[in-house]
């Protein structure tokens, strides 16, 4: 019985959850004047797959594409680099302040986005990168949890391990 309920509610989740997707995908195949009529027909009367291939054509979907792909596997990657060579650092080696540095660090955290927006616009068009991909990407090529994170992760590793590959070259 306690399964049973488990899978109604899932099964509940999941048409709540997929409506909105049906529902667009619905009003995309069908005409203009069915679109916005009043009725809330799911299905509609005629289906207008060229409404597709007009909105591919309406912008250049493509390129957006290309650009966020591009912006999101580079910070991606920067945020990997940047955390995991703070997060060892941070773990493994003794330097003066590490402990406050990481404190600091941490408490970035509590900074709301929208206190850094205006401040990060503003340097970025000073130095002159308004309206390229280097704005969109090195600002964000730093986590501060991602720091946190990968300290912890290397903290969670056994010293033996570091001295084997201290040992192995």
């Amino acid at each position: 019985m306690k399964r049973a309920v488990v899978y109604i509610l899932a099964i509940v989740g999941a048409i709540v959850t997929g409506f909105p997707f049906v529902w667009m995908l619905s009003t995309g195949l069908k005409s203009a004047n069915d679109a916005i009529a009043p009725s809330l027909d799911l299905w509609p009367g005629t289906f207008h797959f060229e409404n597709f291939a007009e909105a591919m054509t309406a912008a250049p979907f493509g390129r957006y594409l290309l650009n966020s792909f591009l912006v999101a596997t580079t910070t991606t990657l920067c945020v990997v680099v940047t955390a995991t060579c703070a997060g060892y650092a941070f773990a493994r080696l003794q330097f003066p302040f590490r402990r406050l540095l990481l404190m600091i660090v941490i408490a970035t955290m509590a900074v709301p986005l929208e206190m850094v927006i205006i401040p990060n616009f503003i340097v970025i068009n000073r130095v002159g990168w308004y309206d390229t991909y280097i704005a969109l990407i090195l600002p964000w090529a730093a986590s501060a949890f991602s720091v946190f994170l990968m300290t912890q992760a290397f903290r969670s590793l056994p010293q033996a391990y570091f001295d084997a590959a201290l040992a192995d070259g």
